[in-house]
């Protein structure tokens, strides 16, 4: 189960059930009829907070794929439905209490089913956990017993989360992107719900701080809950909902789970890409490999000329089989990093293909894929110089420079990107008169100031960024300062693991 899982994650696909009848007219009874007639409207409440499956867009429309669903029902009954917008709470109670016919999106659980009949399912979706990527291995919620996890108030995955965890690390929020918000500042650990909505919500958001690191299938569906004090409601929607075709359901499904038709120039470069990439992993192993065999066939030797050391050189051995599984952890965890940014330049460039996006989607959507494409050069750029340092590779080569010509460089480079944010760019001198000659790796010097110019602009939203440097004697110091979120007091200590 957890390789499906993984698979799911890898190629960013949510997975939905539909029944499969063939086209068929509706058929209602006279008695239904009747009922039709004398009901030419009915009101059904649905949570306005939740995409893509349904959720209040831009102008102030209700817009998903159950919205589209409900508009399918509407046409085979032939009268109008009302959609009420609110918080999942708010909508739930109405149905709950009869002031609406119903509530879209509801899974019939024991404590509703007093004062809700349900209709057959119009689509299911897996469940899923979203969490940090610090958390490197989750096997299930058996790893979040001490740990905080967030779920809608009055749902379903609420209730399942009653049963794993205990209670008092349960959060209750009102909508996902109130549970996001916490995530985001480290207040929770987790988030519990429908993998279709927080797919999207991460997709759209760009977090590439988390991710979905555990998926579960999931025997409820989406149904329709409505009072109970009228069966004949029951009858007309299961038969509305059976008469919508197969091939409704898939158009409504691609229209919201964005599975349409591929730009195949974009499908090849991002294909090239992951082949470059796997390249790159495949060429890591083996370096890899080859270190724990050097080191290995070190070992064995010591050990028959040092009999002696026999205990000291068995810890060494266990030390590095110990890499060795580092090695598969570091893999692991590099596969979940290169996804995020390959989910980003796939699924927006997929995105830009709709010749009727908007030009500010289109905008959006292009930057988000500019920045996957930066976040990824930069993952190849780490494992490059990790590579490096494993194989004992890595040279200083000094040589003389002039060190404010250096940070005008820096700063020109990075200046475009800094004005895209709003962000003060400023190269201060101690020396603006006189050269300052320094003798060091010019090369390694600039990447490191480089590494901690994109950080700072990474996590400045605006303000102002200054790059400096003291001269102490025969020594020089170099500063990146910078007005953005700062390193947590218990991050702080960790800075030079």
């Amino acid at each position: 189960m957890r390789g499906i899982n993984r698979l799911l994650f890898t190629v960013g696909i949510i997975i939905f059930s539909f029944s499969c009848e063939k086209e068929k007219p509706v058929v209602f009874t006279p008695e239904e009829q009747i009922w039709l007639s004398e009901h030419p409207k009915i009101v059904l409440a649905v949570d306005n907070t939740y995409p893509p499956l349904n959720y209040e867009n831009k102008l102030g429309q209700l817009v998903g794929l159950n919205i589209d669903l409900v508009r399918l029902i509407e046409r085979n009954l032939g009268i109008t439905i009302v959609l009420e917008g609110s918080s999942w709470g708010v909508a739930l109670e109405k149905a709950m209490n009869h002031e609406v016919d119903g509530v879209v999106n509801a899974t019939p659980l024991e404590e509703r089913k007093h004062k809700l009949n349900f209709t057959q399912g119009i689509t299911r979706d897996p469940q899923a956990l979203v969490c940090d990527k610090k958390n490197d291995q989750v096997s299930g919620f058996i790893d979040f017993q001490n740990k905080k996890v967030a779920a809608k108030r009055n749902s379903r995955q609420l209730l399942m989360l009653k049963e794993r965890i205990p209670p008092e690390n349960i959060i209750e929020v009102e909508t996902l992107f109130e549970a996001f918000d916490l995530l985001t500042r480290n207040e929770i650990d987790g988030i519990y719900d429908d993998l279709a909505p927080l797919y999207h919500i991460l997709s759209s958001t760009n977090m590439n701080n988390l991710k979905i690191a555990l998926i579960e299938e999931s025997e409820f569906g989406s149904n329709i809950g409505l009072r109970n004090d009228d069966p004949m409601l029951l009858k007309v929607m299961n038969k509305a909902i059976d008469s919508i075709t197969e091939e409704e359901r898939k158009s409504a499904h691609e229209k919201w789970i964005q599975t349409g038709i591929v730009d195949y120039t974009k499908y090849y470069l991002a294909l090239g890409v992951s082949v470059f990439i796997l390249l790159l992993v495949l060429i890591w192993n083996y370096m890899l490999n080859a270190v724990v065999k050097r080191k290995t066939r070190q070992l064995t030797q010591e050990l028959a000329e040092r009999a002696r050391l026999e205990k000291k050189l068995f810890k060494a051995i266990e030390k590095a089989e110990e890499s060795d599984r580092l090695k598969s952890a570091f893999l692991a965890n590099m596969s979940h990093e290169i996804r995020t940014p390959m989910n980003g330049i796939v699924g927006f460039s997929e995105m830009l293909t709709d010749p009727d996006l908007e030009p500010e989607l289109r905008e959006k959507y292009s930057k988000i894929v500019v920045d996957s494409g930066e976040q990824l050069l930069s993952i190849v750029n780490d494992i490059l110089d990790i590579s490096r340092i494993e194989a004992e590779e890595v040279e200083v080569n000094k040589e003389t420079f002039e060190v404010n010509f250096l940070l005008d460089e820096l700063c020109e480079f990075f200046r475009l990107k800094a004005q895209r944010k709003q962000i003060e760019l400023i190269a201060e001198k101690e020396s603006e008169e006189s050269p300052v000659f320094i003798v060091s790796d010019k090369v390694k010097i600039n990447q490191i100031l480089s590494n901690l110019i994109s950080n700072a602009i990474k996590f400045t939203s605006k303000g102002i960024i200054k790059v400096s440097y003291q001269l102490f004697s025969d020594e020089i110091t170099f500063s990146v300062k910078d007005s953005g979120i700062g390193i947590s007091a218990e991050m702080q200590s960790k800075i030079f693991d």
